[in-house]
């Protein structure tokens, strides 16, 4: 086949055509002078850069340590801060003045604009008719020096109401002199609304966010993380200054339900997940009489972990021990030192929080774990459950802290007749051996009803069931608190993608950024509706410019910053500034990251309340219409977003952990909530916070579900290595063997070929360090050998991976074969009867016709009557 001739490609017009021939190489001379190049890049442009750099860069550094929040009406402008000389020589004679815009800016696009504007740009005026505010005599190189003092409003020439940029100019002398150009400036926003007749709403949300992780035993791993964290100037303990400052003003908490959680059981010394029963035997005798019992996942009633609560559960009728009668109570054991530092941390942090609560401060709930709802919408269709929807149970208590892996009906035992009196009569004992028989009066037909123990497991599949458990198990109650709350669904970067709307209900407010909006001419001079409908669900939208703090700000801005960010939105919010009619009055809606923690955070919230600002609970602020509605499209979700997403590997490794933690359930006979503590560690692997420890993270739940399968192994199945039926019909025996520490409900199933019948013997309760004989009835058709596979399940009729096979061999056949041989016997003994009978009845014949004739005739030939003889025996 011809080779086809590649593309031509013509020299550019006016240029020689510098193509290398095919097969030769560059000469050594280029490949020199590329490399000297390279040099000369790596070596000679930084210095240059640095050169040019620190020519631009000014000799004195100031900084704004406070200021006033906004220009009063009337008095002054407090200002304070740092200056500190970067220059290597000696600057005397520093005077300090404060500068003031010229205009005011009246739009949010503006701030936006301005905020953009270079250092060295003049923006204002400097204010120096009364000299100099401030004189540092003398500043050598390294050294700072704080400055500090007051600018009366009378002296600033202010033209209106809105946004002003105020700063400081540093005016030194050098070793060259001095001149007019200011050798180090800061500047910042200050808001002046003077008319506060109409006041702007603002509600400030704060995120109580944290990775929760367990260890394997299920206790809150890393203690020490959690106390620093906890501890006044850690960032969750700021966080709780910040709302303890805000006085009277309206604060909204968005909160990770696990966190608070986790607080609680650190509070209580962090305990390992417990298999104790949490149901009485009569409690689950009632559950299992009940017509009402249901598998369907509905929440369990929390059990009482306070000594008054339990005497309060007692049944009516039932007298409580005396002191005298009661058993000395074990002393708990004494906590070590950094466990009992983080629980005397939480507990404090979790008074605090319902001390606040009280106040009146808001609460909203995210899905328990924080739940990275984004990348759970594309774990299968969302609204495609393969387990029932926890939410639509009619019997759910939604004020309950329970899991849906919890069951309102408890399961019950089915503890099958047993010949010994103790478990005829009882539970069986810690370390007993019970023998069970099958029931005589049962039949032999097979039976689709279920075991008697109902199974309480909830295991989610899809992304829709991930997200009904976290959103049912967070509740409206706060763990560890009274404090009622409200559903949200907020990211912690406030973007969603539009398939995620689709897990939710109608009841979850959706909290994002304005950028995850387009635009589309939603925004009035920048500033964007603070409430929206996306195909359907209710969205409020925060501000996100105040996050990009004031003018020079970094990455993350300061403290003081983000405040005069935020104060400057509002004014520009504000009917006095925007004008009555405009689209740009709006609340405020500000989210504080996660990661913020201000310098003083006992101040910052109390000085956010203005005479014209209205500080005030997020659904207060927000109160009102739906707002634009919108398409689902119009929700912005980049690929930066969209890679970061919980991948569908760690959604797989908390599948396998909570249904290891459904199957341990569904083993023990008196705990109903085991599955419910493993579902809450399954969800905290999925949230937001894990984004990037994914790796981690799936190694800590794999080690979980490898550590609950080893405690379902715990209970085994033997049996002979190889039973004879004495019959067509005969039994065999199995031993369940149980070593954990609680009492375990089981059931044997076996499996065998056509030409041998196993019936299903019932479920039995196995103490715990106790064993139980079942025996099993075997039906053979054909005679020779037949494998039967027992297979140990839970209530829920899952297998837990113990089994055994036994050999069965049929040495006699079914009541058919021995109608074929009976017959066979009948036929040969009734041939054999025949022929005696004719045999007798010809010898008769014989001898009547003898004595008839009378004696033989002379000449008898008596040959031919031997012969008549012998045909006769013949015969």
């Amino acid at each position: 086949m011809p080779r086809l001739p590649g593309p031509v490609v013509a020299p550019l017009p006016g240029r020689p055509d510098r193509r290398r021939p095919a097969g030769r190489r560059p000469d050594a001379q280029r490949v020199v002078r590329l490399l000297v190049g390279l040099v000369l890049a790596l070596t000679v442009l930084p210095v240059l850069g640095v050169a040019a750099a620190d020519e631009a860069a000014e000799p004195l550094t100031l900084t704004l340590d406070e200021v006033s929040p906004q220009i009063p009406a009337r008095g002054s402008v407090r200002v304070s801060g740092t200056i500190t000389n970067t220059d290597d020589v000696t600057w005397t004679t520093i005077n300090l003045y404060p500068f003031v815009g010229t205009e005011p800016i009246t739009t949010a696009s503006g701030l936006a604009a301005a905020s953009e504007t270079a250092l060295d740009e003049v923006v204002g005026e400097r204010e120096a008719s009364q000299g100099p505010y401030q004189v540092i005599d003398r500043l050598d190189p390294g050294d700072t020096a704080s400055y500090s003092f007051r600018v009366p409003v009378r002296r600033l020439a202010l033209t209106g109401q809105g946004v002003y940029w105020f700063g400081v100019h540093a005016l030194g002398q050098d070793d060259v002199g001095r001149d007019d150009v200011a050798d180090g400036r800061v500047r910042t926003f200050l808001p002046r609304v003077v008319d506060d007749t109409a006041s702007v709403p603002v509600a400030v949300v704060l995120q109580l966010r944290r990775r929760v992780r367990y260890e394997t035993d299920g206790s809150v791993a890393r203690l020490d993380t959690w106390t620093s964290s906890l501890d006044p100037d850690g960032r969750l303990g700021r966080l709780l200054r910040m709302a303890e400052g805000a006085g009277s003003s309206g604060v909204t908490w968005v909160v990770d339900p696990a966190v608070t959680d986790a607080l609680t059981r650190l509070a209580a010394g962090n305990p390992p997940r417990s298999t104790a029963p949490t149901l009485t035997p009569e409690e689950l005798d009632d559950a299992t009489a009940s017509p009402d019992a249901s598998a369907s996942p509905t929440p369990a009633q929390p059990q009482p972990t306070d000594e008054d609560d339990v005497a309060q559960e007692e049944p009516s009728g039932t007298a409580s021990p005396s002191d005298e009668d009661s058993a000395p109570e074990e002393e708990e054991p004494e906590l070590d030192a950094a466990t009992q530092a983080a629980a005397d941390a939480a507990a404090d942090y979790l008074a605090r929080l319902q001390v606040l609560a009280d106040q009146g401060q808001e609460f909203l709930s995210l899905p328990y774990g924080d739940l990275d709802v984004a990348a759970a919408a594309l774990r299968g269709r969302p609204g495609n459950r393969t387990v029932a929807d926890p939410r639509q149970s009619t019997t759910a208590d939604p004020s309950a802290s329970a899991s849906p892996s919890a069951s309102a009906s408890p399961s019950a035992s089915a503890s099958a007749s047993a010949s010994s009196s103790s478990s005829a009569t009882g539970t069986p004992q810690p370390g007993e051996t019970v023998t069970v028989e099958p029931d005589e009066d049962a039949t032999d037909e097979p039976t689709d009803e279920p075991a008697a123990r109902t199974a309480a497991s909830y295991v989610p599949t899809t992304g829709q069931d991930w997200f009904d458990a976290a959103r049912f198990r967070a509740g409206n109650l706060l763990a560890g608190t009274t404090t009622r709350t409200m559903p949200v669904v907020a990211p912690p970067g406030g973007y969603l993608s539009g398939r995620a709307l689709r897990l939710l209900g109608n009841r979850e407010t959706v909290l994002l950024t304005d950028d995850a909006v387009r635009d589309e001419g939603l925004r009035t001079d920048g500033v964007a509706p603070t409430t929206v409908s996306v195909a359907g669900n209710r969205v409020v939208l925060s501000a996100s410019a105040v996050l990009d703090g004031g003018p020079d700000s970094d990455d993350r801005p300061s403290t003081l910053s983000l405040r005069q960010r935020l104060l400057s939105e509002a004014a520009v919010r504000s009917a006095t500034v925007a004008g009555e009619d405009s689209d740009a009055v709006q609340p405020l809606v500000v989210v504080l990251p996660a990661w913020f923690t201000p310098e003083d955070p006992d101040t910052f919230l109390a000085q956010l309340d203005l005479s014209w600002t209205d500080p005030d609970a997020l659904t207060e602020a927000t109160a009102g219409g739906g707002g634009t509605a919108l398409r689902r499209n119009a929700l912005v979700y980049g690929r930066a977003a969209a890679s970061a997403q919980i991948e569908a590997g760690v959604f797989t490794y908390a599948q396998r952990l909570a249904a290891a933690g459904a199957g341990l359930q569904d083993l023990l006979t008196y705990n109903d909530q085991v599955g419910s503590d493993v579902l809450d560690e399954a969800l905290t692997d999925l949230g937001y916070g894990w984004r990037r420890r994914q790796t981690a993270i799936s190694r800590a739940a794999f080690a979980s579900t490898v550590g609950l399968r080893s405690s379902i192994g715990g209970v085994t199945i033997s049996a002979p290595p190889g039973v004879t039926l004495s019959s067509a019909t005969g039994r065999f025996s199995a031993t369940v063997e149980n070593t954990l520490d609680e009492a375990v409900t089981v059931q044997v199933t076996a499996s065998t070929d056509a030409d041998l019948a196993v019936d299903q013997p019932d479920a039995v309760t196995v103490a715990a360090g106790g064993s139980a004989t079942i025996l099993l009835d075997a039906t053979a058709v054909t005679q020779g050998v037949h494998a039967v596979r027992l297979v140990l399940v839970d209530a829920a009729g899952t297998p837990t991976g113990a089994t055994v096979t036994v050999p069965v061999r049929a040495a006699a056949v079914s009541d058919v074969i021995w109608l074929v041989m009976g017959s066979g016997v009948v036929l040969l003994f009734g041939a054999i009867a025949g022929r005696l009978f004719r045999r007798v009845r010809r010898a008769r014949a014989t001898a009547r016709e003898a004595r008839t004739a009378g004696a033989a005739p002379a000449g008898t030939d008596h040959a031919d009557q031997d012969q008549q003889d012998q045909q006769d025996g013949h015969a």
